[in-house]
């Protein structure tokens, strides 16, 4: 009796253990932890990228240097590899160069930054300023009309600074954690910046200067600047961090700030605009104090461009690593290339690209050979809107592609990943918790049903293929290096790269290795 107890045990006990094996791999979860740590190229890969390459504006000569310096280091793993362009973009920028200071009533050394697409200043511009604060187009016309031509036009309010007695970093608590796990998905698409942004009441206010704006650049002054509070995303920063975006343009839909006809600053025939520069936030309040006060204050700059239009396209560097006995079924991972300019680019999102590139190199240390096809995309236009992404997934209509199985992406700073976003997909979750159970010892396990948008991982899911985002915990991201001066290589904490990469390398193999793709969710049907 015992005996035949004992077998009937082993008969039930097989299929389990056999899926078990089938669905985690805790050797090779080890063996990647080591490799990623004891021999890691994350860091040397993160400052090539930043501190050599520098930053990379989507169709600068940069941003251009930095998909071929990554093409080859894929060539040289194995890979096959191209830069792959994804569509029409429009004309490259770069900084020649730039300096802005304040020279009456006393000399002032301006913290400031041309914002993207600006146009050169007619040589260096020298004068007094005009401060223009009104709060409606009437108002602004009435005051300043036949005032502003060739005049150095500084816009916007004094900006007050709260002080903040929180860390300047911080990690996602157990409790944070446990509330994203706890949360349930968001019912349909993920309302995206623009429409809350239209929801707010700030959206009025803002839409009356960008009204004031189109009318100044229609008085062709000579400079225009403000302090960061104009900007569409981001606001005004403190300590001398600077938010540095894009340039503004003229309203081109009165009905809508985003509406469809509102031209692009990088659209080969786009308007032309004033020379644009964003400062901090401290010295734009000195300098309205001064003027507030009756003081005259001149100013000088000089801006030199170069454009780069010989070619409006832009590229993706994509590389394939060909699977074996199911290699006609794709795994791909990625994260976006491109960043803006006033720093290096580093956690926005030179660390997501690097722990890409690191997570192949760990792959190939470990002589791994994939029944997937790996594909890697590292993109540029994410900062413009996705636009590499979603070309590339248009170029290729992925959408229609049922050999595709899984999209993974990195690009919420440098901090280490702590979980998934699982994007409302219920077929991934006893999947996924398997694979972070070997990472719980880095406190990396979470996972919530919560969407979350804004970067590329969104033109995978919503075609209906399952594409995620990791969690990452926030160091200093949002609060000082996203879309800022600050964004520098300093600020990617190496352990966490080194991390975040075996995590991503782990994602990767078991995804590639297990006998089924990774499970879709239905697609919600759209209003036309």
């Amino acid at each position: 009796m015992k005996l035949l107890f004992g077998i009937l045990a082993i008969t039930v006990l097989m299929p389990i253990q056999a899926q078990i094996i089938k669905d985690t791999d805790t050797l090779m979860a080890n063996r990647i932890k080591s490799e990623a740590i004891d021999n890691s190229r994350a860091i040397e890969t993160l400052n090539y990228l930043t501190n050599v390459l520098g930053a990379r504006l989507t169709n600068s000569k940069n941003q251009l240097s930095a998909s071929h310096w990554t093409k080859d280091q894929f060539i040289k793993m194995g890979l096959k590899a191209e830069v792959e362009p994804w569509g029409e973009f429009g004309k490259g920028w770069d900084v020649k160069s730039f300096r802005a200071n304040m020279t009456a009533p006393y000399a002032l050394n301006m913290i400031a930054y041309p914002k993207a697409w600006s146009p050169s200043t007619n040589g260096v511009v020298k004068g007094k300023i005009i401060y223009v604060n009104e709060k409606s187009i009437d108002s602004a016309k009435a005051k300043f009309e036949g005032k502003l031509k060739n005049a150095i036009v500084f816009l916007g309010d004094k900006i007050k600074i709260e002080e903040s007695f929180d860390a300047v970093a911080k990690r996602w608590s157990d409790s944070e954690l446990l509330e994203m796990a706890n949360s349930p998905a968001a019912d349909g698409a993920m309302m995206n910046f623009r429409e809350q942004f239209r929801k707010s009441p700030a959206y009025k206010a803002y839409f009356e200067k960008l009204k004031i704006f189109t009318w100044i650049n229609s008085q062709k002054p000579a400079l225009l600047v403000d302090a960061g509070a104009f900007s569409i995303r981001g606001g005004a920063k403190s300590y001398g961090i600077v938010n540095v975006q894009g340039a503004n343009m003229p309203l081109a839909d009165e009905k809508d700030v985003f509406g469809p006809l509102n031209p692009k600053a990088y659209a080969m025939n786009a308007p032309a605009i004033v020379p644009q520069v964003v400062m901090s936030t401290e010295q734009f309040n000195q300098i309205v104090e001064l003027t507030k006060n009756g003081k005259e204050v001149s100013v000088e700059c000089d801006l030199q461009v170069e454009w780069q239009t010989k070619d409006s396209k832009a590229y993706n560097t994509i590389a394939e690593w060909e699977g074996t006995d199911l290699k006609e079924e794709i795994v791909m991972i990625g994260g976006h290339l491109d960043s803006w300019h006033s720093s290096t680019g580093a956690t926005d999102n030179a660390a997501g690209a690097t722990a890409m590139i690191e997570a192949i190199r760990i792959l190939k240390a470990m002589g791994v050979q994939p029944r997937r096809t790996i594909r890697v995309g590292l993109w540029s236009g994410e900062e413009q809107g996705l636009l590499g992404s979603k070309g590339y997934v248009k170029t290729h209509d992925l959408g229609k592609n049922d050999k595709f199985s899984v999209y993974y992406n990195l690009d919420n700073g440098g901090g280490q990943i702590r979980g998934i976003y699982m994007q409302g997909n219920e077929k991934v979750q006893p999947l996924f918790r398997k694979w972070f159970e070997p990472f719980r010892s880095w406190n990396a396990s979470t996972l919530t049903m919560q969407n979350t948008g804004s970067t590329d991982h969104i033109s995978f899911d919503e075609v209906g293929l399952p594409g995620f985002e990791f969690i990452q915990d926030p160091i200093a991201y949002s609060g000082k290096t996203w879309h800022t001066n600050m964004d520098m290589s300093d600020h990617v904490i190496p352990q966490d790269l080194m991390r975040s990469s075996a995590i991503v390398a782990y994602f990767v193999y078991m995804s590639a290795m297990r006998d089924e793709k990774i499970g879709r969710k239905v697609l919600e049907s759209k209003a036309p």
